[in-house]
């Protein structure tokens, strides 16, 4: 069905593979740890544009530019550019930026409204495909408000869905549903069948992630309503690929629901649909489905026929997406077919698949909207309070103007009565109100400037405040993607090899060498949950320290009893040189921290024999507490590496592996308590790290009895 670029909505459809690209690193992992059997269902998101066929696209683009170069600079022109955007925007978004941006000019210097929200909305598209999600919303906003002056029916509609698929890629579901159903209504009002079909499918789509999470009975039937009414709707236009993934949606409600024999026929037939036009993704898809159904009803040799399958069409994609699904679908059926040994190979195979799509990380921070939001109303505010000042005393001049004016004819009526007495009384009267009245003035003008420089402050304090949301949110989603990445790891070979010895696939000597693989992934694990856990402790407590004076020779001492052992394998020789009287006001537990991880470093990275040191020093910016290995040392590079964003571990001189938390989460509380950390290292000669204090913050006590003979002598 061809649509008109002025009255029509336009489609475009991502599949899963190409959605899965535009996740940040957090949303890949929570997908990867939500994956279910009948879960695995392509995600269709539907941009209001139009698609052409790839072979066709050159020879479009070639015969817009043609009437492009014989066009005036007139609401055709404004069109050509609109159509050339929307020729390129899937395969040169780039491209079609440009051509949509002079579209948008030249409408707005014709006035041409309805252009302009054509080339907006293009816009839109264009930031959403290279997630610049912010500035999407804002298109598709300012192209909806044009859309609501013109009454644009079908614009609003396509405005509504565009603003769903943006909140819906920002996991904003809610308020996705909201304009969904307000575009809904005009799809009905306008009876777009294209307009229905993608909305039906949308929402249906929704509420089927809904019961499939919470069991609701009204979310059952709100999805299977939705997803049958987009299947008929696609069926009217001929949307085969459409057709397909709304049974695919069907069939994935009907298994969890246990329905076996319904989702059965709902796969079965959406297979056959994908078959129909080469749809590789599909078919992989409705196969692992297929298989899964006949492994839960014990029909082995079906399930493994379907399996195998979906895993070799898989691999003749070379999708590694399309290969790590499959892979797991076959994993569960050789798992239940007792086939460890492939089953664990599989696993193995698919961990490697997983490393390289997770290896990039994105994450929007959706707070700095807000706070940005705040920020431009603070600004409206001082805005509004200066003009209503300006307009007081402009009312206030007036007022001046008008009492003269009295005053003069009171001053020339005096005059023609001769009584110049009563004259000279009206002069000083007048003069007395208006100072009282400059004096009104001067208040008011000094409780405006008052008001003004309140608002300034607040927005100082809105833009520090920022700042250090930005700060506190560096480190926790750095925090976040440790755990979703590197606690799932061990916890997953545990679980595999405990599998193995369960299945008794596994001889004592293979038993002994996973089990000392995975007590060193477990000690790993232990080390940070340890650090995390402290973390977290600090977060839940509030960002405030609690200070106490502490003894820095104590709190040295007691992290070398805790470090003892290992100093102690590795002949690594131990001196406090701290003064027993060093003291410092700070947070304890915080300090603690920074101090026991410098020093659990520094043995990791000291040779045998080798020796740490820890001692105080006086500097002119103030105390330092010093603590010296002669280890390996480091290059520059890796100075700086240590305390960035960026994920830093190297193992010991033993071997000893790490976990990347540490020296970050110690410039996290160094930061937070007002301490400073630097480093001193040289490559194979050892490294010194030196925690500076405030002045007034740390000191060399002197004993009562030496204070009372100053004081008397």
């Amino acid at each position: 069905m061809k649509l008109s670029h002025d009255s029509a909505a336009y489609s475009f459809i991502l599949t899963r593979q190409r959605y899965y690209r535009y996740l940040s690193y957090a949303q890949r992992a929570m997908l990867k740890l939500t994956r279910r059997p009948f879960f695995q269902i392509p995600l269709v998101l539907f941009f209001l544009l139009g698609s052409f066929a790839a072979a066709a696209q050159q020879a479009a683009a070639d015969s817009l530019l043609d009437t492009l170069s014989k066009a005036k600079p007139d609401t055709a022109k404004v069109w050509l550019y609109f159509n050339l955007g929307r020729t390129y925007y899937s395969s040169d978004t780039e491209k079609a930026l440009d051509y949509a941006g002079k579209a948008l000019v030249l409408a707005q210097e014709l006035n041409f409204d309805k252009g302009e929200a054509k080339a907006v909305n293009l816009i839109g598209v264009c930031q959403l495909i290279q997630s610049r999600f912010e500035e999407s919303l804002k298109s598709h906003y300012r192209a909806l408000g044009i859309r609501e002056r013109l009454r644009d029916t079908i614009g609003m509609m396509e405005s509504l869905i565009n603003l769903g698929n943006v909140n819906y890629r920002l996991t904003n579901t809610e308020e996705a549903v909201g304009f969904y159903k307000r575009a809904l209504r005009y799809a009905v009002k306008k009876h777009s069948k294209p307009g229905l079909a993608l909305l039906y499918n949308n929402l249906g789509s929704y509420y089927k992630d809904q019961w499939l999470t919470h069991k609701r009975p009204e979310d059952y039937l709100q999805a299977t309503r939705y997803i049958q009414a987009a299947r008929k709707t696609k069926q009217e236009l001929n949307d085969r690929k459409g057709q397909a993934n709304c049974l695919t949606m069907l069939g994935a409600i009907w298994a969890e629901k246990k329905n076996y024999r319904q989702a059965l026929a709902a796969f079965q037939e959406s297979l056959a649909i994908n078959k129909s036009f080469g749809n590789k993704e599909g078919e992989v898809a409705a196969l692992c489905q297929i298989a899964d159904i006949y492994r839960i009803q014990n029909d082995s040799e079906q399930a493994i026929r379907y399996a195998d399958s979906a895993y070799s069409i898989a691999k003749a994609t070379k999708s590694d997406f399309l290969i790590s699904n499959a892979s797991e679908t076959l994993q569960r059926v050789n798992s239940a077919l007792k086939n460890y040994k492939k089953a664990y190979d599989l696993l193995i195979q698919d961990k490697s698949r997983d490393s390289l799509l997770f290896a990039a990380s994105r994450q929007k921070v959706r707070e700095e909207l807000a706070i940005k939001y705040q920020t431009a109303q603070k600004d409206s505010l001082t805005k509004h309070l200066e003009q209503e000042s300006n307009s007081r005393l402009a009312t206030i001049l007036r007022k001046n103007e008008v009492q003269l004016q009295a005053l003069v004819g009171i001053i020339v009526l005096a005059l023609l009565s001769a009584l110049a007495f009563w004259s000279r009384h009206r002069v000083v009267s007048a003069n007395r109100k208006l100072r009282e009245q400059n004096r009104v003035i001067e208040l008011k003008n000094e409780e405006i400037s008052a008001q003004k420089r309140q608002i300034e402050q607040q927005a100082v304090e809105l833009g520090i405040k920022n700042e250090a949301l930005v700060t506190a949110n560096m480190i926790r989603n750095k925090v976040f993607s440790v755990i979703s990445h590197d606690l799932r790891s061990p916890l997953a070979s545990l679980d595999s090899v405990l599998g193995l010895i369960k299945g008794g696939q596994l001889d004592r000597e293979e038993m002994e060498h996973f089990i000392g693989v995975l007590s060193d992934d477990i000690d790993i694990t232990q080390k940070m949950l340890n650090s995390l856990l402290i973390w977290a402790g600090t977060q839940m407590d509030g960002t405030s320290a609690r200070r106490e004076q502490v003894l820095l020779k104590s709190l040295v001492r007691e992290n070398f009893l805790l470090s003892a052992k290992r100093a102690l394998t590795k002949e690594i020789t131990l001196t406090n040189a701290v003064p027993p009287r060093a003291a410092a006001y700070t947070d304890r537990e915080k300090l603690n921290f920074i101090v026991r991880n410098i020093i659990s470093n520094a043995i990791k990275f000291t040779h045998r024999g080798g020796h740490i040191e820890v001692f105080w020093k006086q500097r002119k910016t103030g105390p330092v507490l010093a603590i010296r290995d002669n280890g390996m040392g480091m290059n520059a590079e890796a100075i700086a590496s240590l305390f960035s964003d960026k994920r830093y571990s190297t193992v010991g001189t033993d071997q000893e592996k790490g976990t990347g938390l540490g020296m970050l989460l110690c410039k996290d509380f160094a930061d937070s308590i007002g301490f400073r950390i630097t480093v001193e290292s040289e490559v194979n000669k050892g490294t010194t790290f030196f925690i500076h204090f405030l002045q007034n913050e740390a000191e060399i006590l002197v004993p009562d009895a030496v204070r009372l003979e100053l004081a008397s002598g």
